[in-house]
Protein backbone atom coordinates (compact mmCIF):
# COMPACT_ATOMS: atom_id res chain seq x y z
CA UNK A 1 0.00 0.00 0.00
CA UNK A 2 1.62 3.27 -1.08
CA UNK A 3 0.58 6.73 0.66
CA UNK A 4 1.91 9.04 -2.36
CA UNK A 5 -0.56 11.25 -3.24
CA UNK A 6 -2.58 10.93 0.44
CA UNK A 7 -2.74 12.75 3.26
CA UNK A 8 -2.29 11.18 6.53
CA UNK A 9 -5.33 12.74 8.19
CA UNK A 10 -8.30 14.11 6.29
CA UNK A 11 -9.77 17.20 7.10
CA UNK A 12 -13.04 16.32 8.69
CA UNK A 13 -11.02 13.93 10.64
CA UNK A 14 -7.36 16.53 11.39
CA UNK A 15 -10.26 19.31 12.44
CA UNK A 16 -11.88 17.53 15.49
CA UNK A 17 -8.16 16.60 16.65
CA UNK A 18 -6.66 19.80 16.55
CA UNK A 19 -8.99 21.34 18.37
CA UNK A 20 -9.67 18.83 21.07
CA UNK A 21 -5.25 19.13 21.72
CA UNK A 22 -6.09 22.70 22.12
CA UNK A 23 -8.82 23.00 24.03
CA UNK A 24 -7.50 19.87 26.67
CA UNK A 25 -3.73 22.67 26.61
CA UNK A 26 -6.14 25.45 27.21
CA UNK A 27 -7.74 23.83 29.80
CA UNK A 28 -5.22 22.67 31.96
CA UNK A 29 -3.39 26.26 31.33
CA UNK A 30 -6.03 27.93 32.38
CA UNK A 31 -7.01 25.85 35.78
CA UNK A 32 -3.90 26.06 37.03
CA UNK A 33 -3.58 28.59 39.44
CA UNK A 34 -1.33 31.65 39.00
CA UNK A 35 2.38 31.74 40.70
CA UNK A 36 2.85 34.66 43.00
CA UNK A 37 6.04 36.72 41.54
CA UNK A 38 8.33 38.54 43.52
CA UNK A 39 10.51 40.59 40.91
CA UNK A 40 11.67 37.67 38.48
CA UNK A 41 10.73 34.73 40.65
CA UNK A 42 8.27 32.87 41.29
CA UNK A 43 6.45 31.21 43.75
CA UNK A 44 3.58 28.25 42.95
CA UNK A 45 0.73 27.82 44.07
CA UNK A 46 0.36 24.51 44.92
CA UNK A 47 3.65 25.04 47.33
CA UNK A 48 2.01 27.27 49.05
CA UNK A 49 -1.66 25.50 49.05
CA UNK A 50 0.18 22.29 49.86
CA UNK A 51 2.14 23.74 53.44
CA UNK A 52 -1.09 25.69 54.13
CA UNK A 53 -2.81 22.01 53.88
CA UNK A 54 -0.21 20.67 56.08
CA UNK A 55 -0.03 23.62 58.44
CA UNK A 56 -3.42 23.19 58.93
CA UNK A 57 -3.31 19.60 60.65
CA UNK A 58 -1.53 21.47 63.66
CA UNK A 59 -3.45 25.11 62.95
CA UNK A 60 -7.28 23.74 62.50
CA UNK A 61 -8.97 27.22 63.23
CA UNK A 62 -6.81 29.65 61.41
CA UNK A 63 -8.24 31.24 58.38
CA UNK A 64 -6.81 30.44 55.11
CA UNK A 65 -5.21 34.36 54.63
CA UNK A 66 -3.82 33.49 58.17
CA UNK A 67 -2.01 30.44 56.95
CA UNK A 68 -0.98 31.89 53.92
CA UNK A 69 0.61 34.62 55.55
CA UNK A 70 2.60 33.31 57.81
CA UNK A 71 3.97 30.70 55.20
CA UNK A 72 5.10 33.16 52.94
CA UNK A 73 6.52 35.69 55.72
CA UNK A 74 7.95 33.10 57.58
CA UNK A 75 10.22 31.60 54.53
CA UNK A 76 8.94 30.37 51.61
CA UNK A 77 8.98 33.62 49.69
CA UNK A 78 12.45 34.09 51.01
CA UNK A 79 13.38 30.44 50.11
CA UNK A 80 12.08 30.58 47.02
CA UNK A 81 14.03 33.87 45.93
CA UNK A 82 16.97 32.21 47.53
CA UNK A 83 17.32 28.41 45.63
CA UNK A 84 16.46 30.53 42.50
CA UNK A 85 18.89 32.87 42.59
CA UNK A 86 22.10 30.31 43.63
CA UNK A 87 20.61 26.97 41.74
CA UNK A 88 23.56 25.78 41.24
CA UNK A 89 24.80 26.40 45.00
CA UNK A 90 21.03 24.78 45.57
CA UNK A 91 21.90 21.80 43.42
CA UNK A 92 25.07 20.98 44.94
CA UNK A 93 23.34 21.32 48.50
CA UNK A 94 20.21 19.02 48.15
CA UNK A 95 22.88 16.75 46.00
CA UNK A 96 24.65 16.58 49.78
CA UNK A 97 21.45 16.57 51.98
CA UNK A 98 20.25 13.38 49.79
CA UNK A 99 23.56 11.56 49.90
CA UNK A 100 22.73 11.85 53.92
CA UNK A 101 19.44 11.08 54.11
CA UNK A 102 20.04 7.85 52.00
CA UNK A 103 22.35 6.81 55.27
CA UNK A 104 19.34 7.57 57.39
CA UNK A 105 17.60 5.57 55.26
CA UNK A 106 20.76 2.88 55.15
CA UNK A 107 20.42 3.03 59.24
CA UNK A 108 16.63 3.39 59.80
CA UNK A 109 18.87 5.95 62.81
CA UNK A 110 18.72 9.65 62.45
CA UNK A 111 19.98 10.05 65.86
CA UNK A 112 23.33 7.44 64.76
CA UNK A 113 23.39 9.75 61.43
CA UNK A 114 23.34 12.80 63.08
CA UNK A 115 25.92 11.69 65.44
CA UNK A 116 27.95 11.04 62.04
CA UNK A 117 27.27 14.34 60.44
CA UNK A 118 28.40 16.22 63.57
CA UNK A 119 31.61 14.80 63.89
CA UNK A 120 32.01 15.41 60.66
CA UNK A 121 30.95 19.00 60.46
CA UNK A 122 32.90 19.40 63.33
CA UNK A 123 30.66 20.84 65.41
CA UNK A 124 27.98 19.32 68.58
CA UNK A 125 23.74 19.16 67.57
CA UNK A 126 21.36 19.63 70.27
CA UNK A 127 17.46 19.87 69.83
CA UNK A 128 15.71 23.01 69.29
CA UNK A 129 13.31 23.39 72.13
CA UNK A 130 10.66 25.76 70.71
CA UNK A 131 7.89 26.82 72.59
CA UNK A 132 5.35 27.04 69.82
CA UNK A 133 5.61 24.83 65.92
CA UNK A 134 4.66 28.06 64.56
CA UNK A 135 6.82 29.53 61.05
CA UNK A 136 7.58 31.99 63.28
CA UNK A 137 9.53 30.20 65.08
CA UNK A 138 10.68 26.81 62.99
CA UNK A 139 9.98 28.98 59.30
CA UNK A 140 7.46 27.72 56.84
CA UNK A 141 8.18 24.72 55.46
CA UNK A 142 9.84 23.17 58.71
CA UNK A 143 6.47 24.01 60.44
CA UNK A 144 4.81 22.63 57.63
CA UNK A 145 6.32 19.31 57.79
CA UNK A 146 6.58 19.31 62.13
CA UNK A 147 2.52 19.42 61.81
CA UNK A 148 2.43 15.88 59.75
CA UNK A 149 5.26 14.33 62.29
CA UNK A 150 5.21 12.43 65.75
CA UNK A 151 7.71 11.52 67.71
CA UNK A 152 10.55 9.82 65.97
CA UNK A 153 9.59 10.75 62.72
CA UNK A 154 12.18 12.33 59.84
CA UNK A 155 11.68 14.45 56.63
CA UNK A 156 14.03 15.70 54.52
CA UNK A 157 15.81 17.44 52.15
CA UNK A 158 13.20 20.09 52.95
CA UNK A 159 14.28 23.66 51.01
CA UNK A 160 14.30 26.18 53.38
CA UNK A 161 15.84 30.30 53.95
CA UNK A 162 19.03 28.55 54.91
CA UNK A 163 19.16 25.90 52.19
CA UNK A 164 18.32 22.28 52.72
CA UNK A 165 17.52 20.16 55.33
CA UNK A 166 16.91 16.96 57.36
CA UNK A 167 14.63 17.55 60.83
CA UNK A 168 13.58 14.56 63.02
CA UNK A 169 11.05 15.26 65.54
CA UNK A 170 12.26 14.19 68.94
CA UNK A 171 9.25 15.05 71.10
CA UNK A 172 6.12 16.99 70.88
CA UNK A 173 5.49 17.98 74.89
CA UNK A 174 1.51 17.89 76.27
CA UNK A 175 -1.34 20.72 75.26
CA UNK A 176 -2.82 21.35 72.26
CA UNK A 177 -1.22 21.17 69.23
CA UNK A 178 -0.67 24.27 68.19
CA UNK A 179 1.48 25.15 71.44
CA UNK A 180 2.66 22.09 72.48
CA UNK A 181 6.43 22.49 72.31
CA UNK A 182 8.42 20.44 70.78
CA UNK A 183 11.78 18.87 70.55
CA UNK A 184 13.59 19.60 67.11
CA UNK A 185 17.02 17.94 65.64
CA UNK A 186 18.31 19.31 62.36
CA UNK A 187 20.85 18.13 60.14
CA UNK A 188 21.50 21.90 57.58
CA UNK A 189 23.39 21.93 54.41
CA UNK A 190 23.65 25.98 53.55
CA UNK A 191 23.37 27.83 50.06
CA UNK A 192 25.25 30.50 49.46
CA UNK A 193 26.59 32.94 52.07
CA UNK A 194 25.23 34.66 55.00
CA UNK A 195 25.44 37.41 51.88
CA UNK A 196 23.25 35.23 49.68
CA UNK A 197 20.64 34.75 52.57
CA UNK A 198 20.65 38.05 53.85
CA UNK A 199 20.28 39.20 49.90
CA UNK A 200 17.10 36.87 49.77
CA UNK A 201 15.66 38.82 52.51
CA UNK A 202 16.09 41.61 50.99
CA UNK A 203 14.68 41.14 47.94
CA UNK A 204 11.66 39.65 48.80
CA UNK A 205 11.10 42.59 51.24
CA UNK A 206 11.54 45.00 48.45
CA UNK A 207 11.26 43.60 44.82
CA UNK A 208 7.83 44.31 42.94
CA UNK A 209 4.76 41.91 43.83
CA UNK A 210 2.42 40.70 41.17
CA UNK A 211 0.36 37.25 40.18
CA UNK A 212 -2.10 34.99 42.08
CA UNK A 213 -4.69 37.72 43.81
CA UNK A 214 -5.56 35.17 46.43
CA UNK A 215 -1.64 35.21 47.98
CA UNK A 216 -1.32 39.33 47.36
CA UNK A 217 -4.28 39.78 49.30
CA UNK A 218 -2.64 37.47 52.40
CA UNK A 219 0.21 39.55 52.99
CA UNK A 220 -0.18 42.44 55.02
CA UNK A 221 -1.01 46.10 53.09
CA UNK A 222 2.12 47.06 54.70
CA UNK A 223 4.47 44.74 52.68
CA UNK A 224 2.55 45.12 49.69
CA UNK A 225 2.10 49.06 49.75
CA UNK A 226 3.95 50.58 46.96
CA UNK A 227 4.90 47.20 45.47
CA UNK A 228 1.81 45.64 42.98
CA UNK A 229 2.31 45.78 39.66
CA UNK A 230 -0.28 45.56 37.28
CA UNK A 231 -0.34 43.62 33.91
CA UNK A 232 -0.23 46.81 32.04
CA UNK A 233 3.36 48.06 33.42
Amino acid sequence: MTLRNQTLFSTNTWLPWCWTLVLCTCFASCSRPESLFVGTYELSYQVVADAEQALRLSFPVEGDDSLRAHLLQFGLGESAILHQAHPLKSASALAEAELWAKRVRETNSFMQVLDVYSTEKGFSIEADGVSMPHPSGLGASVAAEVAQMEDGDWRGPIATTYGWELIRLDQRFDGPRNRAQISLYRMQFPVGSDADRAQAKKDWDTLPLRGNHELLMALPLSFRRDRLVTETE
